[in-house]
């Protein structure tokens, strides 16, 4: 038997679960484990489903309860032969929130940070000869919440959710948010388990650094070690390829490091510009953690890496599920697939939510997946004091060591929209004054942990890894359009003068890290929809219309987005010419389609341009322009202006465009412009039909959609189902399409291999802006 022993035993069977002052209640099993309490509650009908129709309105009373879990277990024997001292540690990946947990009638742990791992000694606390009896009584959030904001005195000021929220370390959307419902939730949600052992590896951290000639990385190794023995542990680090195979190896005694060369590196790309190999970094006394290893990125606000800039298009990361134990990491797998599939090289993780489990940032690492990750602060004032001081920094440490080994994370961020939250509210923010000491007698203290706390952290656990003050953050104000990123909520937030979001509609190379359409959309938004009743015009007459629009609006971010996605712009301009340099009313206007691209490989393509002009009012082809185009590698260009035509008979508000960069007749990019407002078009006289085609894969349905008689936004192809197991094992291969008449779309819906669904049983049915069944 080896000297230094360490064994993990998994606590995650026999827990149960009650209210904790019911008295008359017996306690239930739990759902699963790990777990929270509306899963607990669901699996046993004790509550509707939080997430259908408005019953989160009728589950509110959870979250002000307090909940009760237990379990058993027995402590495992002696590990050792030899006489060595066995500490026991009982761990808690995570708690959700306010916890008090209890072993044999000793409180051992207050826990209060969700984010946190907690560590207890219980070497002492054991019971040899019978079962351990494990408690964990949770608190409400909200209700600790609020008392320690009465407590301090003052109300703070936060957008979304509840007031009370930015005194807690929990899920900030939890509370509520724009775009979904309150639901409190509690439980032990992460792994519970007793680490034996006498001596044990409690961090591996691994410095790379590759030379400029990409063709040598020094690798820096550390090892920190705890337990009775972990002075006489001789430690045995190595160094695996990407195939596995031995590249160098060292010896450490007790905690301290070693370094390797390697030379003709096998580098790290985002998926688009090369591989994604992983070498393993491995220390053991009688077991090991793999560490992969990566170049970081360049300095300046792009993304740089292994020297190749990188153009990034992705998405913001909300929690993948409100019950955060339901998470899988085949279900973490499945999302991340599809934003490969779509082009996606980047996931900026929301500091609304969560730091992601282990899985996320694997499978991330593996696809080639760049991770801009925020700390899980955001959009209000937070609190300084003691407590909120300590535990944010142990939260922040704990994260960045947990993840900092995975190549995929690019970029620390320390909030979202704290900084312009602070301009909003006009608090005491002058971003000339570089002294944190001031910052802590002001309004905005809070302003130490983004531009004081958190910088010093990450400079000191991951100096190669750049951070980022806030999101969005850069210029002489937050959301600077010039510098920086931005976050561009161009539909609803237009609406606002104190802010200048306008400039946005002019963007066309800034770095956007958050855009999008409210979920529950303004009056203004969905005005730009829906003609006024007063106007008479048809479409104002059916209610479906005004049922369908804040869908639209989803399919209207879907196309920006897949402007993005596909490095394919398109704009129309409107240049005025006065008669005169005084003139208010002999002004002649002339359109123009501004058409851009970008080619975000790393070699230059030739491809053809097609832009067609086309009718709303009947769908008419006014005008067609084909040309080769080459598109250098890495770069976007602006390919060509094209006038609009007076001879065309129609004004340049009624005329769509569509543009087109086919290679080898295969379409590569493809773009529909609208006039605006959308409520000003009557879109009524679009067919939109579909055709199954033959296909030779046996889980695969192809469509092919067209439109006659008119043009079409919007055709969002559904299941025609109110089975929602059907609806989840079938998967779009495009979805949310405009349509002009000649230019059809073949869509493919396959269905999950395991999913026990056939195609051919699928009936697909389409709505569209403007269609009668909309």
């Amino acid at each position: 038997m080896s000297s230094f022993p360490y064994l993990r035993t998994e606590i995650d069977t026999g827990w149960t679960f009650k209210q904790a002052d019911a008295s008359d209640q017996e306690f239930l099993p739990v759902a699963q484990f790990p777990t929270t309490i509306h899963l607990d509650l669901l699996h046993h009908k004790r509550i509707p489903k939080p997430t259908q129709d408005r019953n989160s309105d009728k589950v509110q009373w959870i979250g002000e309860k307090k909940w009760l879990y237990k379990t058993s277990f027995y402590t495992p024997k002696p590990l050792t032969q030899e006489g060595g001292i066995v500490s026991h540690v009982l761990v808690f990946d995570g708690l959700d929130t306010y916890a008090t947990v209890t072993l044999n009638g000793h409180k051992i742990l207050d826990a209060a940070n969700m984010f946190l791992q907690y560590r207890v000694d219980v070497t002492d606390k054991l019971r040899e000869d019978g079962p351990n009896e494990l408690t964990i009584l949770f608190d409400s959030a909200f209700l600790v919440g609020k008392r320690l904001e009465k407590e301090q005195g003052y109300k703070n000021l936060f957008w979304n959710g509840d007031s009370c929220r930015m005194n807690v370390r929990k899920i900030a959307c939890h509370f509520g948010w724009d775009w979904g419902p309150t639901l409190l939730t509690c439980g032990p949600w992460r792994p519970i388990y007793l680490e034996s052992f006498t001596a044990r590896i409690t961090d591996l951290s691994v410095d790379i650094a590759v030379n400029d000639g990409l063709d040598a990385a020094e690798v820096n190794v550390a090892v920190e070690l705890e337990g009775k023995a972990s002075k006489d542990a001789a430690v045995e680090v190595a160094i695996a390829d990407p195939e596995g195979k031995l590249v160098s190896q060292a010896v450490v005694q007790g905690s301290g490091s070693c370094s390797f060369t390697i030379k003709d590196p096998q580098l790290w790309y985002p998926i688009g510009y090369g591989k994604q190999p992983l070498y393993s970094v491995s220390a053991a006394i009688s077991g090991g953690h793999k560490k992969p290893i990566t170049e970081k990125p360049g300095k300046t606000f792009f993304f740089q890496i292994n020297k190749i800039p990188i153009y990034c298009r992705g998405s913001n990361w909300i929690p993948g599920d409100t019950f955060v134990p339901r998470l899988t990491p085949a279900r973490y797998r499945q999302w991340i697939e599809l934003a490969a599939s779509g082009n996606q090289n980047m996931i900026r993780v929301w500091g609304g939510g969560l730091y992601e489990d282990d899985a996320f940032y694997d499978i991330c690492d593996e696809k080639g997946i760049l991770v801009w990750q925020d700390f899980m602060l955001g959009c209000g004032v937070y609190p300084v004091n003691d407590f909120m001081l300590s535990t944010i920094r142990a939260e922040a440490e704990y994260n960045i060591r947990r993840m900092r080994h995975h190549p995929c994370i690019v970029l620390w961020c320390g909030n979202n929209e704290d900084h312009m939250f602070a301009e909003l509210h006009h608090l005491e923010y002058d971003i000339n004054d570089k002294n944190p000491e001031n910052w802590l007698k002001t309004n905005w203290a809070a302003r130490y942990y983004y531009d004081k706390m958190l910088p010093d952290i990450c400079a000191e656990l991951v100096p190669r890894v750049p951070y980022h003050n806030s999101s969005p953050y850069g210029g002489s104000y937050s959301n600077d359009p010039t510098e920086g990123d931005i976050h561009s909520w161009r539909v609803w937030m237009a609406d606002q003068p104190r802010y200048p979001y306008q400039d946005y509609e002019k963007l066309t190379g800034r770095f956007v890290s958050e855009f999008g359409m409210k979920s529950y959309p303004a009056v203004r938004s969905i005005k730009q929809l829906i003609t006024d009743p007063k106007e008479r015009h048809p479409q104002s007459r059916t209610f479906d219309l005004w049922h369908f629009a804040p869908e639209d609006q989803r399919t209207i971010a879907m196309y920006l987005i897949d402007n993005q996605r596909h490095g394919y712009s398109l704009e129309e301009t409107v240049v005025e010419h006065p008669e005169n340099e005084f003139t208010k009313v002999f002004i002649r206007r002339t359109t123009y389609a501004d058409i851009w691209a970008s080619n975000v490989t790393t070699e230059p393509v030739n491809v053809e341009l097609t832009v067609s002009f086309f009718s709303v009012i009947d769908g008419t082809k006014l005008s067609t322009v084909v040309e080769d185009i080459h598109l250098p590698a890495n770069r976007s260009i602006e390919l060509k202006r094209i006038q609009f035509s007076d001879d065309w008979g129609v004004p340049p508000e009624s005329v769509v465009v569509f543009t087109k960069l086919t290679k080898n007749n295969e379409i590569v990019a493809r773009y529909v412009e609208w006039p605006q407002p959308l409520r000003h078009l009557d879109l009524s006289v679009a067919k939109v039909h579909l055709r199954k085609q033959d296909t030779t894969a046996d889980n695969k349905l192809a469509i092919f959609v067209t439109v006659e008689g008119g043009v079409a936004k919007g055709v969002e192809l559904r299941i025609d189902t109110e089975d929602p197991a059907l609806a989840d094992a079938c998967q779009f291969s495009d979805n949310c399409l405009d349509l002009v008449p000649g230019e059809g779309q073949c869509v493919f819906v396959t269905t999950k291999s395991d999913s026990g669904h056939s195609v051919d049983s699928i009936k697909i049915v389409e709505q569209h802006y403007g269609g009668s069944n909309a």
